[in-house]
């Protein structure tokens, strides 16, 4: 039998408006969820960047906490 890594699904969703950017993200397998809120001249990078850190960061607590 062959097994693989299942990876939860994150919905997402994300805005820009000039130098401001923001992405939602909610996992429901796992009842979580964070947010990022950036203002720069590369806030669409940094809230992209920032929301990558936190998954892989937390993931695995996230999971943790869904199993309690």
């Amino acid at each position: 039998m062959l097994r693989t890594k299942q990876y939860p699904y994150h919905y997402t969703k994300g805005g820009d408006l000039s130098v401001y950017s923001s992405l939602l993200a909610l996992n429901p397998d796992y009842n979580a969820g964070y947010s990022a809120f950036t203002a720069n001249g590369y806030a669409t990078d940094v809230a992209a960047s920032l929301s990558s850190m936190v998954a892989m960061t937390f993931g695995e607590a996230f999971k943790a906490s869904a199993k309690m």
